[in-house]
């Protein structure tokens, strides 16, 4: 583990880092626009009511608030060693 650096990503290993993360934060954020949004998981890890905790602190952080359900916008998101996938509902 310490081997790793998982904030400039120079080792993934384990999947996404706070770089990629953020990456995709800015993403919806932009797509948005002025659109509520609810973000979901889906995949490998999204059992876990945590797993989406990461990105709806960063939209937080970055000024876009998250709605439990029913947002104008859904965005499911699931991680992998490749990266960040995002889809876009409604």
């Amino acid at each position: 583990l310490i081997s790793n650096d998982y904030f400039t990503g120079v080792k993934k290993n384990f999947g996404p880092n706070l770089s990629d993360r953020i990456v995709s934060v800015k993403e919806i954020i932009k797509d948005s626009k002025d659109k509520s949004i609810t973000v979901i998981g889906r995949g490998e890890g999204s059992q876990f009511e945590s797993f989406t905790d990461n990105y709806k602190y960063l939209l937080w952080f970055y000024g876009k608030e998250t709605k439990e359900r029913n947002g104008d916008i859904i965005y499911v998101l699931s991680e992998s060693r490749r990266g960040i996938t995002i889809d876009r509902r409604k």
